[in-house]
Protein backbone atom coordinates (compact mmCIF):
# COMPACT_ATOMS: atom_id res chain seq x y z
CA UNK A 1 0.00 0.00 0.00
CA UNK A 2 1.37 3.25 -0.87
CA UNK A 3 0.58 6.09 1.97
CA UNK A 4 2.27 8.85 3.84
CA UNK A 5 4.15 8.01 6.26
CA UNK A 6 8.02 9.79 5.74
CA UNK A 7 8.53 12.04 8.18
CA UNK A 8 8.14 15.74 7.68
CA UNK A 9 10.52 18.34 9.22
CA UNK A 10 11.31 21.73 9.01
CA UNK A 11 14.80 21.87 6.61
CA UNK A 12 13.34 19.19 4.47
CA UNK A 13 13.68 19.57 0.98
CA UNK A 14 10.89 19.35 -1.42
CA UNK A 15 10.84 17.83 -4.63
CA UNK A 16 14.52 18.81 -4.42
CA UNK A 17 13.24 22.67 -4.71
CA UNK A 18 11.28 24.27 -1.37
CA UNK A 19 13.21 23.91 1.48
CA UNK A 20 10.46 24.36 4.80
CA UNK A 21 11.53 26.84 7.05
CA UNK A 22 8.95 27.16 9.07
CA UNK A 23 5.45 25.39 10.22
CA UNK A 24 2.39 27.65 9.46
CA UNK A 25 -0.44 26.11 10.33
CA UNK A 26 -2.79 22.07 9.93
CA UNK A 27 -5.48 20.17 10.52
CA UNK A 28 -6.70 17.11 10.21
CA UNK A 29 -5.87 16.69 6.29
CA UNK A 30 -2.67 19.36 5.38
CA UNK A 31 -0.51 21.05 7.19
CA UNK A 32 0.97 24.65 5.66
CA UNK A 33 4.56 25.42 5.54
CA UNK A 34 6.68 28.78 4.93
CA UNK A 35 9.59 27.38 2.65
CA UNK A 36 11.68 28.90 0.13
CA UNK A 37 12.05 28.28 -3.51
CA UNK A 38 15.75 27.44 -3.62
CA UNK A 39 15.54 27.85 -7.58
CA UNK A 40 14.47 31.42 -7.62
CA UNK A 41 16.67 33.35 -4.85
CA UNK A 42 15.45 31.88 -1.78
CA UNK A 43 11.80 33.28 -2.79
CA UNK A 44 9.58 32.85 0.39
CA UNK A 45 6.56 30.71 -0.49
CA UNK A 46 4.12 28.58 1.50
CA UNK A 47 4.07 24.72 1.02
CA UNK A 48 1.09 22.86 1.34
CA UNK A 49 1.38 18.88 2.02
CA UNK A 50 -1.29 16.31 2.66
CA UNK A 51 -1.14 15.03 6.15
CA UNK A 52 0.84 11.99 6.66
CA UNK A 53 -0.43 8.71 8.36
CA UNK A 54 -3.87 8.72 6.67
CA UNK A 55 -4.23 5.27 6.58
CA UNK A 56 -5.71 4.64 3.15
CA UNK A 57 -5.50 1.82 0.76
CA UNK A 58 -4.30 1.97 -2.76
CA UNK A 59 -7.51 2.74 -4.41
CA UNK A 60 -8.25 5.81 -1.85
CA UNK A 61 -5.04 7.45 -1.48
CA UNK A 62 -5.08 7.25 -5.82
CA UNK A 63 -8.44 9.01 -5.71
CA UNK A 64 -7.21 11.25 -2.50
CA UNK A 65 -4.32 12.24 -4.91
CA UNK A 66 -6.19 12.64 -8.30
CA UNK A 67 -8.61 15.23 -6.48
CA UNK A 68 -6.14 16.70 -5.19
CA UNK A 69 -4.37 17.75 -8.53
CA UNK A 70 -7.47 19.00 -9.74
CA UNK A 71 -8.17 21.31 -6.97
CA UNK A 72 -4.75 22.36 -7.42
CA UNK A 73 -5.88 23.13 -10.66
CA UNK A 74 -8.56 24.85 -9.98
CA UNK A 75 -6.99 27.34 -7.29
CA UNK A 76 -4.02 28.04 -9.95
CA UNK A 77 -6.91 29.23 -11.97
CA UNK A 78 -8.86 31.30 -9.36
CA UNK A 79 -5.68 32.29 -7.57
CA UNK A 80 -4.03 35.72 -7.92
CA UNK A 81 -7.59 37.33 -8.59
CA UNK A 82 -9.89 39.23 -6.81
CA UNK A 83 -8.09 38.40 -3.68
CA UNK A 84 -7.91 34.92 -3.66
CA UNK A 85 -4.53 33.84 -2.56
CA UNK A 86 -2.39 32.80 -5.74
CA UNK A 87 -0.96 29.37 -6.71
CA UNK A 88 2.08 28.72 -8.53
CA UNK A 89 3.16 24.94 -8.16
CA UNK A 90 1.87 21.71 -7.94
CA UNK A 91 3.25 18.03 -7.94
CA UNK A 92 4.44 15.15 -6.23
CA UNK A 93 7.53 14.39 -4.01
CA UNK A 94 7.53 10.62 -3.94
CA UNK A 95 4.26 9.70 -3.18
CA UNK A 96 3.65 12.84 -1.75
CA UNK A 97 1.16 15.54 -2.84
CA UNK A 98 2.01 19.35 -2.74
CA UNK A 99 0.77 22.56 -3.08
CA UNK A 100 2.90 25.59 -3.42
CA UNK A 101 1.62 29.29 -2.41
CA UNK A 102 2.34 32.55 -2.17
CA UNK A 103 3.40 33.63 1.45
CA UNK A 104 1.33 36.40 2.57
CA UNK A 105 3.65 37.53 5.54
CA UNK A 106 3.60 37.06 9.19
CA UNK A 107 1.90 39.33 11.91
CA UNK A 108 1.29 41.77 12.77
CA UNK A 109 1.24 43.18 8.91
CA UNK A 110 -0.11 39.72 7.67
CA UNK A 111 -2.50 37.37 9.84
CA UNK A 112 -5.94 35.61 9.54
CA UNK A 113 -8.70 37.24 10.57
CA UNK A 114 -9.61 34.76 12.96
CA UNK A 115 -5.42 35.59 14.74
CA UNK A 116 -7.10 39.40 14.06
CA UNK A 117 -10.32 38.73 15.71
CA UNK A 118 -8.39 37.26 18.90
CA UNK A 119 -6.12 39.86 19.55
CA UNK A 120 -8.25 42.93 19.09
CA UNK A 121 -11.64 41.98 20.20
CA UNK A 122 -14.67 42.64 17.78
CA UNK A 123 -14.29 45.09 15.22
CA UNK A 124 -16.18 48.08 14.38
CA UNK A 125 -19.38 47.92 12.15
CA UNK A 126 -17.38 50.18 9.24
CA UNK A 127 -14.25 47.71 9.70
CA UNK A 128 -16.31 44.96 9.47
CA UNK A 129 -17.85 46.19 6.53
CA UNK A 130 -14.98 47.60 4.66
CA UNK A 131 -13.18 43.87 4.59
CA UNK A 132 -16.45 42.38 4.39
CA UNK A 133 -16.87 44.08 0.97
CA UNK A 134 -13.55 42.46 -0.22
CA UNK A 135 -14.49 39.21 0.82
CA UNK A 136 -17.75 39.43 -0.77
CA UNK A 137 -15.80 40.35 -4.07
CA UNK A 138 -13.71 37.15 -4.37
CA UNK A 139 -16.44 34.95 -3.41
CA UNK A 140 -18.57 36.62 -6.30
CA UNK A 141 -15.31 36.08 -8.63
CA UNK A 142 -15.49 32.35 -7.53
CA UNK A 143 -19.36 31.69 -7.69
CA UNK A 144 -19.20 33.19 -11.03
CA UNK A 145 -16.40 32.03 -13.21
CA UNK A 146 -16.84 29.83 -16.24
CA UNK A 147 -14.48 27.94 -17.89
CA UNK A 148 -13.35 23.87 -18.41
CA UNK A 149 -10.52 22.40 -16.80
CA UNK A 150 -9.58 18.85 -16.62
CA UNK A 151 -12.10 18.19 -19.18
CA UNK A 152 -14.42 19.09 -17.19
CA UNK A 153 -17.05 22.32 -17.48
CA UNK A 154 -16.75 24.47 -14.61
CA UNK A 155 -19.59 26.59 -13.94
CA UNK A 156 -18.91 28.20 -10.54
CA UNK A 157 -16.82 27.09 -8.00
CA UNK A 158 -18.77 27.07 -3.90
CA UNK A 159 -15.86 27.33 -1.36
CA UNK A 160 -17.61 25.21 1.05
CA UNK A 161 -15.03 26.15 3.95
CA UNK A 162 -15.31 29.71 5.05
CA UNK A 163 -14.34 30.69 8.46
CA UNK A 164 -12.03 33.21 9.90
CA UNK A 165 -8.65 30.70 9.67
CA UNK A 166 -9.10 31.06 6.09
CA UNK A 167 -9.50 34.39 5.07
CA UNK A 168 -6.09 36.43 5.59
CA UNK A 169 -6.02 40.01 6.05
CA UNK A 170 -2.56 42.01 4.86
CA UNK A 171 -2.34 45.15 6.20
CA UNK A 172 -0.45 47.54 3.40
CA UNK A 173 0.70 50.85 3.93
CA UNK A 174 -1.13 52.84 1.21
CA UNK A 175 -4.02 51.02 1.27
CA UNK A 176 -4.71 50.01 4.25
CA UNK A 177 -6.41 46.56 5.45
CA UNK A 178 -6.79 44.09 2.44
CA UNK A 179 -7.94 40.34 2.10
CA UNK A 180 -7.09 37.44 0.70
CA UNK A 181 -9.52 34.22 0.59
CA UNK A 182 -7.59 30.73 1.19
CA UNK A 183 -8.52 27.15 0.97
CA UNK A 184 -9.95 27.38 -1.73
CA UNK A 185 -11.45 23.93 -2.71
CA UNK A 186 -8.53 22.23 -1.01
CA UNK A 187 -9.93 21.09 2.23
CA UNK A 188 -13.10 20.20 0.42
CA UNK A 189 -11.22 17.73 -1.94
CA UNK A 190 -9.30 16.20 0.98
CA UNK A 191 -12.37 15.67 2.89
CA UNK A 192 -14.28 14.00 0.49
CA UNK A 193 -12.94 10.96 0.39
CA UNK A 194 -11.54 10.91 4.03
CA UNK A 195 -14.94 11.17 4.79
CA UNK A 196 -16.43 9.23 2.58
CA UNK A 197 -14.85 6.41 3.70
CA UNK A 198 -16.25 6.86 7.40
CA UNK A 199 -20.19 8.28 6.85
CA UNK A 200 -22.49 8.66 4.06
CA UNK A 201 -23.43 12.26 5.14
CA UNK A 202 -21.56 13.70 2.40
CA UNK A 203 -20.44 16.48 4.62
CA UNK A 204 -17.29 18.84 3.78
CA UNK A 205 -16.59 21.84 5.77
CA UNK A 206 -16.36 23.24 8.94
CA UNK A 207 -19.21 22.39 11.59
CA UNK A 208 -19.05 25.55 13.07
CA UNK A 209 -19.85 27.79 9.61
CA UNK A 210 -21.76 25.10 7.79
CA UNK A 211 -24.80 25.64 6.83
CA UNK A 212 -27.88 23.77 7.31
CA UNK A 213 -27.77 22.44 3.60
CA UNK A 214 -24.11 21.49 3.68
CA UNK A 215 -24.50 19.79 6.97
CA UNK A 216 -27.65 17.75 4.97
CA UNK A 217 -25.04 16.64 2.58
CA UNK A 218 -27.34 18.79 -0.24
CA UNK A 219 -26.18 19.77 -3.60
CA UNK A 220 -24.64 23.93 -2.47
CA UNK A 221 -24.88 27.25 -4.28
CA UNK A 222 -23.66 30.14 -3.62
CA UNK A 223 -25.78 30.87 -0.84
CA UNK A 224 -23.91 28.35 1.42
CA UNK A 225 -21.17 30.44 1.37
CA UNK A 226 -23.45 33.54 2.07
CA UNK A 227 -24.82 31.06 5.13
CA UNK A 228 -21.00 31.03 6.30
CA UNK A 229 -19.74 34.41 5.10
CA UNK A 230 -22.73 35.79 7.40
CA UNK A 231 -21.80 33.33 10.63
CA UNK A 232 -17.90 35.00 10.26
CA UNK A 233 -19.58 38.61 10.03
CA UNK A 234 -21.53 37.98 13.05
CA UNK A 235 -18.21 36.78 14.97
CA UNK A 236 -16.34 40.29 13.42
CA UNK A 237 -18.84 41.91 15.18
CA UNK A 238 -19.12 40.37 18.54
CA UNK A 239 -16.49 37.91 18.79
CA UNK A 240 -19.14 35.13 19.33
CA UNK A 241 -20.94 32.54 17.38
CA UNK A 242 -24.50 32.96 16.89
CA UNK A 243 -25.25 29.28 17.78
CA UNK A 244 -24.08 27.86 20.60
CA UNK A 245 -24.92 23.83 20.42
CA UNK A 246 -25.53 21.38 23.38
CA UNK A 247 -21.94 19.48 22.05
CA UNK A 248 -20.21 20.43 19.83
CA UNK A 249 -20.14 16.87 17.72
CA UNK A 250 -21.80 16.62 14.58
CA UNK A 251 -25.10 15.67 15.46
CA UNK A 252 -24.82 19.00 17.99
CA UNK A 253 -23.87 21.33 15.22
CA UNK A 254 -26.59 19.79 12.73
CA UNK A 255 -29.25 20.07 15.16
CA UNK A 256 -28.37 23.74 15.74
CA UNK A 257 -27.98 25.12 12.21
CA UNK A 258 -31.11 23.43 11.51
CA UNK A 259 -33.18 23.59 14.23
CA UNK A 260 -31.93 26.03 16.69
CA UNK A 261 -32.34 30.14 16.28
CA UNK A 262 -29.34 32.33 16.27
CA UNK A 263 -28.97 34.58 19.51
CA UNK A 264 -30.06 38.16 17.51
CA UNK A 265 -27.09 40.85 17.74
CA UNK A 266 -26.86 42.88 20.12
CA UNK A 267 -27.37 46.47 19.73
CA UNK A 268 -23.92 47.63 21.03
CA UNK A 269 -20.66 45.81 21.00
CA UNK A 270 -17.21 46.95 21.76
CA UNK A 271 -19.13 50.10 23.03
CA UNK A 272 -20.23 50.98 20.02
CA UNK A 273 -23.77 50.73 18.60
CA UNK A 274 -24.01 48.34 15.66
CA UNK A 275 -26.48 49.78 13.31
CA UNK A 276 -29.39 48.25 13.40
CA UNK A 277 -30.46 48.00 9.55
CA UNK A 278 -26.52 46.28 9.27
CA UNK A 279 -27.45 43.67 11.46
CA UNK A 280 -30.43 43.01 9.55
CA UNK A 281 -28.77 42.18 6.97
CA UNK A 282 -26.22 39.90 8.95
CA UNK A 283 -29.02 38.05 10.15
CA UNK A 284 -30.50 37.45 7.05
CA UNK A 285 -27.39 35.59 5.75
CA UNK A 286 -28.33 33.15 8.66
CA UNK A 287 -31.67 32.36 7.52
CA UNK A 288 -32.47 28.40 7.64
CA UNK A 289 -33.75 28.46 4.02
CA UNK A 290 -31.50 29.48 1.29
CA UNK A 291 -34.15 31.68 -0.58
CA UNK A 292 -34.90 34.02 2.24
CA UNK A 293 -30.97 34.93 2.09
CA UNK A 294 -29.30 37.28 0.23
CA UNK A 295 -29.25 35.78 -3.44
CA UNK A 296 -25.50 36.50 -4.15
CA UNK A 297 -22.23 38.01 -2.67
CA UNK A 298 -22.49 41.30 -5.02
CA UNK A 299 -26.46 41.61 -3.61
CA UNK A 300 -24.77 41.57 0.11
CA UNK A 301 -21.88 43.35 -0.11
CA UNK A 302 -24.64 46.06 -1.71
CA UNK A 303 -26.79 45.79 1.45
CA UNK A 304 -24.24 45.99 3.99
CA UNK A 305 -22.56 49.24 2.53
CA UNK A 306 -26.18 50.98 1.94
CA UNK A 307 -27.19 49.92 5.07
CA UNK A 308 -23.85 51.47 6.49
CA UNK A 309 -24.27 54.52 4.44
CA UNK A 310 -27.87 55.19 6.12
CA UNK A 311 -26.69 54.69 9.63
CA UNK A 312 -23.97 57.31 9.02
CA UNK A 313 -24.96 61.06 10.88
CA UNK A 314 -25.46 63.43 8.26
CA UNK A 315 -22.58 65.82 7.85
CA UNK A 316 -23.21 68.79 9.45
CA UNK A 317 -21.35 72.05 7.43
CA UNK A 318 -19.33 74.12 10.09
CA UNK A 319 -20.82 77.50 11.32
CA UNK A 320 -19.07 80.13 10.18
CA UNK A 321 -18.49 83.34 11.72
CA UNK A 322 -19.83 86.79 10.53
CA UNK A 323 -16.64 89.18 9.41
CA UNK A 324 -16.66 92.11 12.08
CA UNK A 325 -18.21 95.30 10.95
CA UNK A 326 -15.57 97.70 9.29
CA UNK A 327 -14.40 100.68 11.52
CA UNK A 328 -15.01 104.05 9.66
CA UNK A 329 -11.31 104.95 9.26
CA UNK A 330 -11.10 101.36 7.36
CA UNK A 331 -14.19 102.08 5.59
CA UNK A 332 -12.60 105.41 4.50
CA UNK A 333 -9.02 104.39 3.23
CA UNK A 334 -10.72 101.26 1.56
CA UNK A 335 -12.73 104.23 -0.66
CA UNK A 336 -9.50 106.72 -0.93
CA UNK A 337 -7.79 103.39 -2.65
CA UNK A 338 -10.54 102.72 -5.00
CA UNK A 339 -11.52 106.16 -6.01
CA UNK A 340 -9.07 106.40 -8.94
CA UNK A 341 -9.99 103.08 -10.29
CA UNK A 342 -13.81 104.16 -9.90
CA UNK A 343 -12.76 107.78 -11.82
CA UNK A 344 -11.62 106.30 -14.74
CA UNK A 345 -13.84 103.44 -15.46
CA UNK A 346 -16.82 106.62 -15.28
CA UNK A 347 -14.71 108.70 -17.33
CA UNK A 348 -14.10 105.69 -19.98
CA UNK A 349 -18.13 104.51 -19.98
CA UNK A 350 -18.86 108.75 -20.13
CA UNK A 351 -16.60 108.81 -23.73
CA UNK A 352 -17.84 105.26 -24.63
CA UNK A 353 -21.66 106.81 -24.20
CA UNK A 354 -20.65 109.99 -26.38
CA UNK A 355 -19.32 108.33 -28.80
CA UNK A 356 -22.17 105.60 -29.36
CA UNK A 357 -24.61 109.52 -28.82
CA UNK A 358 -22.83 110.80 -32.34
CA UNK A 359 -23.12 107.32 -34.16
CA UNK A 360 -27.24 107.71 -33.82
CA UNK A 361 -29.33 109.35 -36.53
CA UNK A 362 -29.58 113.37 -36.08
CA UNK A 363 -33.37 112.69 -34.96
CA UNK A 364 -32.54 109.97 -32.82
CA UNK A 365 -29.97 112.24 -31.47
CA UNK A 366 -31.86 115.28 -31.09
CA UNK A 367 -34.62 113.52 -28.90
CA UNK A 368 -31.82 111.60 -26.95
CA UNK A 369 -30.84 115.36 -26.06
CA UNK A 370 -34.12 116.94 -25.13
CA UNK A 371 -34.99 113.85 -22.95
CA UNK A 372 -31.30 114.55 -21.34
CA UNK A 373 -32.37 118.26 -20.56
CA UNK A 374 -35.82 117.86 -19.20
CA UNK A 375 -34.32 115.30 -16.54
CA UNK A 376 -31.87 117.95 -15.57
CA UNK A 377 -34.45 120.86 -15.45
CA UNK A 378 -36.63 118.36 -13.62
CA UNK A 379 -33.92 117.28 -10.94
CA UNK A 380 -33.15 121.11 -10.59
CA UNK A 381 -36.53 121.57 -9.52
CA UNK A 382 -35.86 118.64 -7.01
CA UNK A 383 -32.95 120.44 -5.82
CA UNK A 384 -35.20 123.86 -4.97
CA UNK A 385 -38.09 122.64 -3.39
CA UNK A 386 -35.56 120.71 -1.10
Amino acid sequence: MESLTQPISIGALIDGRYRLTRYIDGGGMGKVYEAVDTRLGDKAVAVKLLQQNLNVDDRLFEQLRRRFEQEAQLCALLGGQHGIIAVSDYGLDGPQPYLVMEYLGAAPRGRSLKELVSAEGPLSPERTVRLAVQICESLQYAHGVRTHLGGRQITGVVHRDIKPSNIFVIDRALVGETTKVLDFGIAKAVSDVTIAMGTNMGFVGTCDYASPEQLRGEELDARSDIYSLGIVLYQMLTGQLPLQPKTHSFAGWYQAHNHESPVPLPRLAVGQAIPPRVAAVVMACLEKEPARRPASMQELSQRLQDELLKAAPAPVAPEREAPPPASDEALGAALAAAWPVLRERMERWRSQALDRLEKLPGRIRLGVGLLAAALALKTGRRKCDD
